[in-house]
């Protein structure tokens, strides 16, 4: 034990002296927030354009309505106030006033308007005033709006304008009703453990992969072996790996823990979207991604002690990403709420299990048993893969051969 704490001491250590470690550690919230930043700044940018042009409530109206289908010539417009659009009778008329400036938009609604299989209303501007990039058919479409609704019974201009609401009623496993919040509350856990798990495989994946074969590269693993046990040293790799990443999870939840209590505290998140927490399940799936993020470093630190270079090491970190995110490209079977074989065995084989639970929790279709059940059978492959790393380590650790050396399952051990 005192070996395996001195492994993990030093890993930990000699990381985090590193100033690429806070690089990358610190890069993917950066990242984050100079994406907030450009995003704020095209949002302010877009709305000091928008106020920049000419607000219809500013600007004069006028319309001629050949077909004599408009019957109010009032709408309201941006400012949340009424505004007239003067009806003219003669458009070519109308359009000499537009081009003196006595009107700034003419609006023209042709005698075949209400005939035709594809109205259209044709729109006339001044420059002066407006820009050409701008879209003044907010008015007219208002006005067309108004009487088409007058012309029909009310429950059809309802649903012909989407003014029908919709309210749903959702029912939990267990038969209770379950509103928004608490919908929503039940989703923060299962949701949480599926990103964080992402992060950790996409930043994570390629260090894990070549920290085991780092004492290959540099001739000292034989030296290694006759000072501590391979049993000791996985541990040690595997758990000082676990910290630093997540050490790596921590400064990058930090940024994100910051925001949201401001926009608790200054009200920005609407009543119903207030997260609650749930204990228990926070609990399970922490568990849970611990258990996987577990298995998925004993693997890298598996294939680390099959190969003898780093390259090699990091041109299979990708295979053990795309494998494990196998349930991403099944969805279909996780939401349909049918159980089928192909569920249970993406939910129990080793590799696809931990996304395929966090995937049924999200959508409530993973019985609390079942959670344990994948938590311990993750846990016990994981464990498993360990002291196999550490019976391949201990017989391939001299092995300098190019690829992958299976052998070394056959082989005997000579010593350590």
């Amino acid at each position: 034990m005192f070996k395996t704490m001195q492994v993990i001491r030093f890993e930990v250590m000699r990381s985090l002296k590193k100033p690429s470690f806070w690089l990358a550690a610190l890069l993917v919230p950066a990242c984050l927030a100079l994406y907030i930043i450009v995003c704020g700044f095209a949002g302010y940018t877009a709305g000091s354009t928008l106020e920049a042009s000419s607000p219809v409530s500013s600007l004069k109206l006028a319309y001629v309505d050949e077909a004599e289908y408009v019957k109010k010539n009032i709408f309201v417009n941006e400012a949340e106030e009424e505004q007239e659009i003067q009806k003219l009778e003669d458009f070519d008329q109308a359009l000499k006033d537009l081009k003196q400036g006595k009107y700034d938009i003419l609006y023209y609604i042709p005698k075949t308007f209400s005939t035709d299989a594809d109205p259209s209303v044709e729109i006339y501007t001044k420059l002066d005033k407006n820009n050409i990039t701008d879209d003044y058919k907010a008015p007219i479409l208002a006005l067309l709006l108004q009487t088409a609704e007058t012309n029909t019974k009310h429950i059809d201009a309802s649903i012909l304008t989407d003014k029908i609401s919709c309210n749903t009623t959702s029912y939990a496993l267990d038969g209770h009703e379950i509103d928004k919040k608490e919908l929503i509350t039940k989703l923060v856990a299962p949701v949480a453990a599926v990103v964080l798990f992402y992060i950790l495989m996409a930043v994570l994946g390629n260090r894990l992969s070549v920290s085991m074969t780092e004492e290959k590269e540099n001739r000292i693993s034989e030296l290694l072996l006759v000072s501590i046990k391979p049993i000791n040293l996985i541990v040690g790799k595997i758990v000082s790996l676990m910290i630093l990443g997540l050490i790596q999870l921590i400064v990058l939840l930090i940024p994100v823990v910051i925001v949201y209590l401001l926009a608790l505290r200054n009200n920005l998140i609407p009543e119903e979207y207030m997260i609650s927490l749930d204990v228990q399940s926070i609990a399970l799936h922490a568990l849970l991604l611990i258990a996987s993020y577990l298995l998925f470093t004993a693997i890298n630190v598996l294939v680390g002690t099959l190969v003898s270079t780093a390259k090699e090491a990091s041109s299979f970190a990708g295979v053990i990403v795309i494998v494990m995110i196998i349930p991403f490209m099944m969805l279909n079977v996780f939401t349909t709420g049918e159980t089928s074989i192909l569920l249970y065995i993406l939910s129990y084989f080793p590799l696809s299990a931990p996304l395929a639970l966090m995937i049924r929790s999200i959508f409530d279709n993973l019985p609390q048993w079942e959670l344990l059940l994948g938590i311990a059978d993750i846990s016990f492959f994981a464990i498993l893969l360990a002291f196999l790393a550490a019976h391949i380590f201990c017989r391939n650790a001299v092995n300098f051969s190019i690829g992958l050396n299976f052998s070394s399952f056959s082989k005997k051990r000579k010593s350590w």
